[in-house]
Formats: structure tokens, sequence, C-alpha cells
């Protein structure tokens, strides 16, 4: 099944730049997050922390955004605005170097 991407999310892949992009990924309940890590590390992107309900907050270029969601195992994409995940955080987050491994 194709996961859910938000309207911003279909802009984005449609012409992408290299401007870097915050999005939410969530992945189905069973699904191992190598390949998402993975992914977003072969961008140069980055896993800024992982969310409740199986999902991450990433950092990516927005060309990496057609192939996370060409995941198998991503069930949803959503800019992190969308979601508002940025409006309550002073400052952007650090990363959470144990889930990248970097």
């Amino acid at each position: 099944m194709a996961p859910y991407v938000s309207h911003p999310v279909r802009r984005i892949r449609a012409d992408p730049t290299d401007e870097p992009i915050s999005l939410v990924v969530e992945l189905a309940a069973d699904a191992d997050d190598s390949a998402l890590t993975a992914t977003v590390g072969s961008a140069s992107g980055r896993v800024v922390r992982e969310l409740p309900f199986d999902a991450y907050l990433l950092s990516v270029p927005q060309t990496a955004v057609d192939a996370l969601c060409e995941l198998p195992s991503v069930v949803r994409v959503e800019t992190a605005n969308t979601l508002s995940i940025h409006s309550h955080v002073a400052e952007p987050p650090e990363p959470d170097d144990s889930i990248v491994g970097e």
C-alpha cells in the first residue's frame, strides 16, 4: 500500500531543491528503521529524534524526499510544519546519534 503523503510533500517531490526540509515520517508498526536511517544517511540528512507512534523527525535535502516516500516500511510522510512540530521548540533539537549511528 502506498504511504500517505501530504500535499506539501507531494509538491516537494515534484520539484525538489537541495534545500533542507524537516519531515515527520511514520513507519509501519512492525518495521525495522534501518532502511530509513540508511536512506537519510546516504542523503547527508539526519534523524533529529524519534517521535511517538513509530514516527521520526528528519532533516533531509528535498532531493531525498522521493526516496523516503518509496521505502516499503513508510506509511506516512508530512512536513514538520504541517504537524507544528517546531512551533513549541525554541532551538532545533540535537540529533540522536544512537538512531543514526554517525
